[in-house]
């Protein structure tokens, strides 16, 4: 067993835990390269001290940061992708503008429009699709749950991270629930999920609550680039 084995292995668990994460996978392909590196290394002193043991875990090492590598430069070619493609359709101001005139006509009940709730932007269409009420949080905090629902429209898979999601309430941002037990249809990791183009996801996202009575605001906008933002107020 060698160190640069064990250092291979180690940075190679953690470029493949941030390879799929868009802006930090940079620092994933870094943490692979010296992990590739340092595996290659230490298997070519095991092999030549005959210590097997030691090489299974500079070929695992090594294995795991070249495989984090291929997905960290995958994501970012797809984000590139989607960017390109989004600027060879119709422009996210152009159908955003006619979603705000629609919103503008219609009753919600307890949905008052701040804005437009759905938009093409630059990675995808996205909707704000509801606000609802759940249980407090592992702290004992009241929380709520926002829906969302969006498309890849792009030629490559595309994770719901490619968007940039928030909350308001009386002017701060909320900030992110965690639950000890997830309130019925709230699933967490579904913002993880990749998706193939055209197909559609329904993503929750929960928030805490500052207090129980004031309007929240929903946001979204693109995570990487673009100036369009889509917004919708819910009273409680």
């Amino acid at each position: 067993m060698t160190v640069s084995g064990i250092i291979a292995l180690v940075l190679g668990i953690l470029s493949l835990l941030i390879c799929y994460i868009p802006i930090l996978n940079n620092g994933s392909v870094i943490l692979g390269a010296i992990g590739a590196v340092l595996g290659i290394v230490a298997v070519i002193a095991t092999r030549a001290k005959g210590k097997r043991s030691g090489r299974i875990i500079a070929i695992l090492g090594l294995a795991l940061s070249a495989i984090s590598i291929i997905v960290a430069l995958t994501v970012q070619a797809a984000l590139s992708k989607a960017i390109d493609d989004a600027f060879t359709g119709p422009t996210a101001s152009e159908t955003a503008s006619g979603k705000a005139s629609e919103a503008g006509n219609k009753e919600t009940g307890k949905e008052s429009e701040t804005a437009f709730d759905e938009a093409y932007l630059t990675h995808g269409h996205i909707k704000i699709a509801g606000l609802t009420k759940a249980g407090n949080d592992y702290d004992g905090k009241p929380t709520v749950i926002a829906t969302y629902e969006w498309t890849n429209t792009g030629d490559d898979t595309m994770f719901m991270t490619a968007f940039n999601t928030k909350a308001f309430q009386n002017g701060a941002s909320l900030n992110l629930a965690i639950y000890l037990d997830h309130p019925e249809g709230y699933d967490a990791n579904a913002s993880m999920t990749t998706l193939k183009k055209g197909t559609t996801q329904t993503v929750t996202v929960a928030y805490v609550l500052t207090d129980e009575t004031s309007p929240v605001t929903i946001e979204a906008s693109d995570f990487i680039g673009g100036d369009t933002k889509i917004a919708k107020e819910f009273t409680l």
